[in-house]
């Protein structure tokens, strides 16, 4: 989804359509609005091109019970990873002195759904999204 509002900004239709609801409703789309805001929800201290899309291989995905995270090179030094759920709340945050190659996580406690993970380096920001099935 993230991805998606990336890939298509709001166009003239929708800017139209958000108008002539709020004539009706006295309610807006803030995403129409203000695009960025997404940007502002999942991670307030990068910007857009902050994020580097498709360099982390998240798997397996769907899962159940152990994710796999092999980062976009072989080592680097402390990395932090976060999980937010689609509702953008927060539910893992783990800070790696070092990372390795692979970083092994348990989601065995999460509800099933939707969620993003984020890892960051000290000048990089990658960020995938996974399903958790049971």
């Amino acid at each position: 989804m993230y991805q998606w509002h990336q890939d298509d900004p709001p166009d003239a239709f929708e800017i139209n359509r958000n108008n002539v609801i709020y004539s009706y409703q006295d309610n807006r789309n803030p995403f129409v609005d203000h695009p960025e805001y997404l940007i502002l929800i999942y991670d307030p201290t990068n910007a857009v091109n902050d994020i580097y899309y498709n360099s982390l291989s998240v798997y397996p995905n769907p899962v159940c019970d152990q994710l796999f995270v092999r980062a976009p090179f072989a080592t680097f030094s402390a990395c932090s990873v976060i999980i937010n759920d689609v509702c953008g709340r927060e539910v893992f945050s783990e800070n790696y002195p070092v990372a390795n190659e692979l970083i092994p996580l348990d989601v065995s406690g999460f509800d099933e759904g939707l969620y993003f993970l984020v890892l960051k380096t000290n000048n990089r920001v990658f960020s995938s999204k996974f399903q958790v099935i049971r």
